[in-house]
């Protein structure tokens, strides 16, 4: 049944008798209309619904009847959540409860932004307050800061012991962290010593992961070194003036090489572009290398020209290597030393057991993979 007037439009279908419909007053068109009485029913109950609700809104909150949920967690509960937040604003957290006063000086974590802070003496304040009045008791598990507008932070000299560490920025000289076993260190200027030499990882005794990417050296230096008794995986991505780094009017240097002293080394990734660092180091350092992965992103065109030597010799200097995985952008490299490759005598990759590329190989640089594999021919090849 369809009823329709200049103000209202209303379809229903009706399945009982007239004589059960009840009626109602509809204003907009000043008829009376049957309805449905389950309509009718509904209704009624959606406007008494309506009704409780705006009584329940015009009732006064009683506080006593709201249940505060945080209060009654665990101080390790709270701990792990504060955890989560920017080391300042874990402190302004804590400053909102008597019980929460002191929770912050056992954080596992400092995390902090120089954004944060308007200069860097108040930056350097807070990491000293934070730092000294914290509980020692309590191992401080990781440390990531980001000093992307402040210069000669002395954070070095604050800081006792981490097992985990993240950098940026500047740091000048040598570090000291005797417990350190990562760390992790991006957009680093690095400076010269008192022997005029770069090796800022001579002191940490405990060091097993490092991971340098994208730093820089300043003071004329040529290269990078890295001394590790106890390192075991080095990661290395080097700056690319093609990605928006000129080095001809920067004043500082982004090419340089990399000098290897850890003897316990295992594991070695490399990422670079149109740049390959030149590669010293002890025999011993060298020849514990067991897994290597090599992830040039520019070919020939855009590199240098002393690339595909500077490679071959990577290969040379690396004889053990059991896996080694390489980009297609790095086998064009090589393959443009090719006719020298062919005279000259390669000992090394005779313990190749696995050699992975990220792409389909074409014919033009099969030969190249045959020169890798002609000392250890039944090495797993994937593609």
């Amino acid at each position: 049944m369809c009823l329709s007037s200049p103000s209202l439009s209303l379809s229903l279908s009706l399945s009982l008798s007239p004589q059960r419909r009840k009626v109602v007053f509809l204003s907009e068109s000043r008829r009376f209309v049957p309805i449905h009485p389950l309509f009718a029913r509904l209704t009624a109950c959606k406007t008494t619904m309506m009704g409780t609700r705006r009584q329940r809104k015009r009732q006064p909150k009683d506080d006593s009847q709201i249940q505060d949920r945080i209060s009654v967690l665990a101080d390790c509960l709270l701990i792990h959540i504060l955890s989560f937040l920017n080391t300042r604003e874990a402190v302004q957290t804590c400053i909102l409860s008597k019980r929460w006063i002191n929770l912050w000086k056992t954080l596992p974590t400092l995390t902090l932004d120089c954004y944060q802070f308007s200069d860097c003496e108040i930056y350097e304040n807070f990491l000293f307050m934070f730092l000294s009045l914290r509980d020692h008791s309590t191992a401080l598990s990781a440390l990531l800061l980001h000093n992307n507008h402040f210069e000669n932070i002395s954070l070095y000299q604050m800081i006792y012991c981490f097992p985990v560490l993240a950098l940026t920025k500047y740091l000048s000289h040598s570090l000291s962290f005797p417990t350190l076993t990562t760390l992790s260190l991006k957009h680093l200027v690095f400076g010269c010593n008192d022997d005029g030499c770069v090796d800022p990882f001579s002191t940490f005794n405990m060091l097993t992961t490092l991971i340098i990417d994208k730093c820089v050296l300043v003071d004329n230096a040529q290269n990078l070194r890295i001394s590790s008794t106890k390192l075991v995986n080095l990661t290395i991505c080097v700056y690319d003036f093609l990605s928006g780094c000129n080095p001809r009017t920067a004043d500082f240097e982004i090419y340089f090489g990399i000098e290897l002293y850890a003897p316990t080394l295992h594991s070695f990734d490399f990422t670079g572009g149109h740049y390959i660092p030149k590669l010293f180091g002890s025999k011993t350092a060298l020849s514990s290398i067991k897994h290597v992965n090599i992830n040039l992103k520019q070919t020939m065109e855009d590199s240098l020209w002393e690339n595909p030597s500077i490679l071959f010799k990577w290969l040379v200097n690396l004889v053990n290597i059991e896996s080694l995985t390489i980009t297609k952008p790095a086998l064009q490299v090589l393959s443009y030393a090719h006719d020298d490759l062919l005279k000259v005598d390669f000992p090394s990759l005779c313990n190749l057991k696995s050699l992975k590329f990220n792409q389909i190989i074409r014919p033009p640089l099969v030969t190249v993979i045959d020169f890798l594999l002609q000392n250890s021919p039944s090495a797993k090849v994937d593609f």
